[in-house]
Formats: structure tokens, sequence, C-alpha cells
């Protein structure tokens, strides 16, 4: 059997996808598993055992939606000969070009008049990503196993052996330095910044920690060096801000006490590395994405307008991105609940 995952998001969509991949994995031992992925998601499946091949592919091409570059691509998976596609992304779109990747069984998400999947799940209740990727499981006939959640991010001895470096170089104590991603949460578009919390937040939040003599090391890729330059300019704290791979930010994470974040994908590296993260939501819903270690916790706006994405990914802001929710949240509530968790 020759089986491909098909999932074209940010690094957060694809790690929440490996506890299927891995009971797919499981139930099918002998099966060829490929996973087609954008190329930011594909970093976080590098190293991973339950995949054979990795299929990297330009975002744009589908969200700008490149006649040419998706012809080529339909002709590719066509010479595979794939027996199932599970379709992991919920917009119609996704449904639409598996039908054309010619593969019999196509598993995914249910929409109003979906003509294009064999198999289909409703995705409408408040319940969290793992547990709607894992029911797709039925549609190659094997119950799921739902206490089975465990995130897979696999990581190197060499990344590793960063981690150690680096918090031996900089005179690091693991059991008293907090990982903070001020940063993260863009849309697919790549400008979308709704999610984050304030940055004169984090600022704040810092002070309060650095007064409690904790460590701080500030992670996230280029797209944050606006965040990090805010807090550089008014405090002195440690930066890997665009300095290293993914997989190495994750070492520092897993090296780490804690990982505080806004909804981005780094909360969701930091489940699957490290027990104790601290996840601060506003626009989305903490029952869908908030991680699940028993250790971890989070804190949500209870306002009338919060959540405002929807199921499918789509913002409804009726405050205008003034971010009412996430203002909602203090610094000082944020460092009462981090004490609950280190």
């Amino acid at each position: 059997m020759k089986i491909l995952f098909f999932r074209v998001g940010g690094i957060g969509d694809v790690v929440l996808t490996t506890p299927l991949i891995r009971q797919v994995k499981e139930h099918f031992p002998s099966a060829q598993i490929d996973y087609l992925v954008g190329k930011s998601g594909a970093r976080v499946l590098k190293n991973n055992p339950y995949l054979d091949n990795i299929i990297k592919i330009r975002e744009n091409i589908i969200f700008k939606k490149k006649v040419f570059a998706i012809l080529k691509l339909i002709l590719k998976i066509r010479k595979e000969k794939y027996d199932a596609v599970f379709v992991l992304g919920k917009h119609w779109f996704y449904g639409f070009l598996s039908y054309f990747f010619k593969i019999k069984k196509r598993i995914g998400f249910k929409r109003e008049n979906d003509l294009f999947l064999n198999y289909s799940r409703d995705y409408k209740k408040a319940r969290h990503e793992i547990y709607y990727y894992l029911d797709l499981a039925k549609g190659l006939n094997f119950k799921p196993d739902y206490k089975d959640i465990v995130l897979d991010v696999f990581l190197k001895e060499n990344q590793k052996e960063f981690a150690k470096n680096y918090f031996k170089k900089n005179n690091l104590n693991p059991k008293n330095t907090i990982v903070i991603a001020a940063g993260g949460g863009i849309n697919k578009g790549g400008v979308e910044t709704i999610k984050r919390w304030p940055q004169k937040y984090w600022l704040k939040l810092i002070k309060l920690l650095k007064k409690a003599n904790k460590s701080i090391i500030l992670i996230g890729d280029k797209n944050d060096k606006d965040v990090e330059n805010y807090i550089l300019k008014k405090e002195s704290v440690l930066s890997l801000i665009g300095k290293t791979s993914l997989l190495k930010t994750a070492a520092i994470i897993e090296k780490s006490r804690a990982i505080i974040s806004s909804d981005s994908g780094l909360v969701h590296l930091g489940s699957a590395l490290n027990q104790r993260v601290l996840s601060i939501f506003g626009p989305t819903d903490p029952k869908r994405f908030a991680p699940l270690n028993k250790k971890s916790q989070y804190l949500f706006a209870h306002i009338d307008c919060s959540p405002c994405y929807d199921m499918y990914g789509n913002f409804k802001t009726v405050c205008n991105n003034k971010k009412t929710c996430l203002y909602s949240i203090s610094p000082q509530m944020v460092f009462k609940k981090l004490k609950n968790i280190i």
C-alpha cells in the first residue's frame, strides 16, 4: 500500500498531524508513507522514522493558484500511483486538487457541496485539532487511539549538542531558563500578526522574569526581527531570533525549563519537546490549539468576540485588529500562571 499525507501550512499545522502519521504507520507497517508538504512545514518532519519520503513544494503555488506549477505537481503525484491520500487542509481546494491526483481513496474534512472526497469527517465542534486528524484514520477502516496523542519532532545528536554548548557558553542553568517566542503567528499570506501578544507586554513580562532571576532566550525566525529589535533596545537578553535552524531552536526549547508563546507553531514545537508550555490565546480557540501536555497551561481572553478565528482558518475580526482580547491578558497574569508550571 502507498499512502500520501497532504498538508500545506505552518510548522504548527504539520506537527499536529504527527500522531496520525504514527498511528497509520503502526497499523500498516509495510506501507510506503509519504508526505506532500510546504517547504516551511517540511522542516519539522525531518528525521521522522514513520515517513518514507517528504515531497516539498513552495506554498505559493497553492495559495496563489499558480496553474503551471500545479499541473506539474499533479503529474508528479499521479506517477506515484498512491492508494490513499489524507487531505489534511480544511479548504475545499485541497480536496479539489487531490481529485486530480487520481488517488482512489481520498480522505479529508467535510465541506458543503464537497464532491472531491470519498470519505470525509465533520469539522464543526470546538475540539482539539489532534482528535480531528485522528478521526480520519477511520477512512482506512481502523479505529485510532485517542489516548496516543504525543506530538513527534525528532532531533539529531548535532542539534542537541548545539543546545548543550549554547547553555554552557552562556552559563545558563536549564532549570532556570525560560524560552520566549514573542513573534510567530504569521498567517499563510505572510502579513497577519493578530495572534501575537503585544510587544510592550512581552517587555514587561521579561522585566518581571529578570527580577525573579530567570534567564531568558528569545527564539523565532527572520520574520520576528521587529519584535527582537523592540525588546533588545530596552532590555538585555539573549536572542536566537533568525540565527539558527528550526530544529536547533527546538533543541533549545527541549533543554529549557519552559516556553512562553502566543498561539504559533512554536507552541506545538514546545508541546512536542517540553512538557511546560504556557500559551497565550485571544483570536484563536485554545480548545482547538492549546497543548495537551499535563504540565502545560494557557491563558485565554473571555470576551464576547473571542475567538474570532473560524474553523477553516479565516479571521472575522470585529475589533479591526485592535487585539482587545490579547490586551486583556496582562504581563502579571502571565507571570503568575507561569509559576504554576515551573
